[in-house]
């Protein structure tokens, strides 16, 4: 499934950071600018239960999805194309979604963009206007990891990459594909040198948080993969 996050760069106007909203497109909220979400552009369905994917401003519940992935671009690409086509800020909102966490904070900070509730699905200007962002422009869809009995009882070890993202340290280990995240947490904290008591952290895999009581084969881990590590100190 192509991601929404690249490299890609997209040229931004940086004149229009203090430039004034069309007073007729604020008023009728039919763009999803104002207190309301845009009819036309939901959200897709959420899993129940917690199912995440996305680390940051970009960590939201996944929702499901059966759509090919050509039907799914082409459902960003119309929803940014309607939006590009109301004001300049929507390409930098835009630009912030296809950015990685990092990036996006940055460019967010530099067109005094907010994000609402920590999340960048909605975001409020300088001048106290919203922006609600479709949950499939922002991640790629959840899909839940079937295994075979077979898959699920096959023990082996791995050896992993532990992304210390603040820091961009990597550490590596060896470990058990049927270690729990609270395991691999242990690890990271043996072979980092971090005081436990200092520092809460949450692992990542390919956009999904591995929780403590879950298990590497769920997420199906393989030899040579890279987990992040978002650390804060308690």
């Amino acid at each position: 499934m192509g991601g929404c996050q690249s490299d890609e760069v997209v040229e931004v106007d940086t004149s229009i950071k203090n430039k004034p909203f069309n007073s007729e497109d604020l008023n009728t909220n039919k763009f999803g600018i104002g207190l309301n979400k845009d009819p036309e552009f939901p959200d897709m369905e959420e899993w129940p239960g917690e199912r995440y994917k996305g680390i940051g401003i970009k960590r939201m519940k996944g929702y499901k999805c059966n759509l090919k992935i050509d039907e799914l671009m082409k459902k960003r690409e119309e929803f940014w194309k309607c939006k590009d086509e109301i004001s300049e800020m929507w390409n930098v909102i835009n630009q912030a979604c296809v950015y990685d966490v990092y990036r996006a904070n940055m460019l967010l900070e530099k067109y005094n963009l907010k994000c609402v509730d920590g999340c960048i699905n909605h975001i409020v200007d300088e001048n106290g206007e919203h922006y609600y962002i479709p949950n499939y422009c922002i991640n790629d869809p959840y899909f839940e990891k079937e295994l075979s009995e077979e898959e699920a009882n096959k023990k082996f070890n791995v050896e992993l990459i532990l992304l210390d993202v603040s820091a961009y340290k990597q550490y590596k280990i060896k470990i058990d594909n049927h270690a729990s995240g609270e395991d691999v947490k242990n690890e990271f904290f043996n072979v980092s040198k971090l005081d436990k008591n200092k520092y809460k952290i949450r692992l990542f895999f390919s956009g999904s948080e591995i929780l403590n009581d879950q298990k590497l084969y769920q997420y199906k881990i393989e030899n040579g993969y890279k987990i992040q590590i978002m650390k804060n100190e308690i």
